[in-house]
């Protein structure tokens, strides 16, 4: 009994941890859902950066040039794109 035990309790612990895991991975995505969400959280994107001014010239390029890009993906309705790399903006930006 106890070798069935063992060998079933990993499985079912492996699959408890991917049910898991894709829940939370759905909660903590940030998606815009629309045209006005998007445009929103780009200009909210933009306004982190003016409070942020420590990252430095070559840092902040990056950060323009992937705000930019997230507005282009807002502009083609590729909403989840977009928030990804406006994840990525904020991530620049963050001060801890």
């Amino acid at each position: 009994m106890s070798k069935i035990v063992f060998a079933l309790a990993p499985m079912v612990l492996g699959g408890f941890m991917l049910f898991q895991s894709k829940s939370v991975f759905a909660q903590d995505t940030n998606v815009p859902k629309s045209n006005a969400e998007c445009a929103q959280a780009v200009a909210d994107a933009k306004a982190a950066r003016e409070n942020e001014p420590d990252i430095g010239p070559k840092a902040g390029k990056i950060f323009d040039d992937v705000v930019e890009l997230a507005a282009k993906r807002c502009e083609q309705k590729e909403f989840v794109y977009a928030g990804e790399l406006l994840n990525l903006a904020r991530g620049m930006v963050a001060s801890e």
